[in-house]
């Protein structure tokens, strides 16, 4: 009688337990199945239904958002980037293509770039987009390239949330392996966990873009800023600014530079415009001379067009935008001889733009 009990007992935990078991691995099922559910109902704007999300994972697309400031220098690129960089939803990476500031891409970058810049830049946002901040191309690696490795009091707009802290930490890491290494991986996370991963560059082409976009399976998760600012500006910005040396350009140099800066917009913006016929919601041009002139009004279409909301605390700083800003002090600082040239060398660029030459006004 005892061994039958012994062996009804034993036989009753076995039951138990793997009833216990199935029980725990279809609660982990069906706890799994509702974190994803609610994961997906958090991220989702529209709530799409969980067979639509899991067909657009299928289909190589994402609900993570990747914009892209596309824009020239001194044209207030790195001021929208650290505006938007306020908000809670967005990952930042500033200029991704910056390592080779003083080798192929060169600004303002040339009419003819070769094949294999082009694919190396269309590889950069491809990698930045999917957070592959550890897989950049070796000639192409902003992670490893000083700029962003420690705060800058006068640039403080070059920073990476998590990365740049992590890099300025004398502690060792606790794995003992490479530092730039190890603040990599740290930021890799960071940047998947949030809605929008946004990138702004200066050294970038149209014709890489191109080639980046048209090799997505999706693309109704890319949106692109393009912004840009009237050339005089842009020049009188550079006389302004030390690290362009610009003001010790030679004549005859000043006068490529403005006819390359302004091809190559040119350029940027016919190439855009042929994209937007076959992506129509992808593109935003939008004029520095509009941030400044009503940035509040401005920011919160920029902010809806990518899908986040607007919020108050970027009013401040928008504000201070708006009083500091010297969109038309050209016109009183540049010579009447240059601003002649920028008007004879960009009149294509303003026809497309609707600037207005100035110098019988002057």
């Amino acid at each position: 009688m005892m061994s039958c009990k012994v062996m009804s007992c034993w036989g009753n935990m076995i039951s138990e337990k793997l009833f216990g078991r199935v029980t725990v691995f279809a609660l982990f099922l069906a706890t799994g199945h509702y974190i994803l559910l609610g994961i997906e109902h958090t991220l989702t704007k529209d709530h799409i239904s969980g067979t639509d999300h899991i067909s657009r994972l299928m289909d190589g697309c994402s609900d993570q958002k990747f914009v892209l400031i596309f824009s020239y220098e001194r044209s207030g690129s790195s001021f929208l980037g650290a505006a938007m960089d306020q908000h809670p939803s967005i990952f930042y990476v500033y200029e991704p293509l910056n390592p080779q500031v003083q080798k192929e891409m060169k600004f303002p970058r040339r009419n003819n770039i070769s094949d294999k810049w082009l694919e190396l830049e269309a590889d950069v946002y491809r990698q930045v987009q999917l957070c592959k901040l550890d897989q950049l191309p070796e000639e192409i690696d902003i992670m490893r390239y000083p700029i962003l490795h420690t705060p800058h009091p006068e640039y403080p707009d070059v920073y990476m949330e998590g990365f740049t802290k992590c890099m300025t930490n004398s502690e060792m890491n606790p794995f003992g392996i490479n530092k730039t290494d190890f603040c990599i991986q740290s930021v890799l996370g960071l940047c998947k966990s949030r809605l929008v991963v946004l990138a702004k560059e200066v050294r970038g082409t149209m014709e890489g873009f191109t080639r980046f976009v048209q090799r997505l399976n999706c693309s109704d998760n890319v949106k692109v800023i393009h912004l840009l600012r009237d050339p005089r500006g842009e020049i009188n910005s550079r006389f302004k600014t030390e690290w362009t040396k610009f003001p010790s350009y030679s004549l005859v140099a000043q006068q490529e530079f403005i006819s390359s800066l302004c091809g190559r917009m040119l350029k940027d913006i016919r190439i855009r415009r042929e994209l937007e016929n076959k992506y129509p919601d992808m593109f935003m041009q939008l004029k520095y001379e509009d941030v400044t002139k009503n940035p509040i009004q401005t920011f919160e279409a920029l902010m809806e067009f990518i899908g986040l909301p607007f919020y108050p605390y970027h009013k401040k700083m928008l504000g201070l935008k708006s009083k500091n800003s010297s969109v038309h002090l050209w016109k009183n600082t540049l010579k009447r001889s240059l601003v002649r040239d920028i008007d004879e060398r960009c009149s294509g660029l303003y026809d497309e733009l609707g600037y207005q030459k100035q110098i019988n006004r002057l």
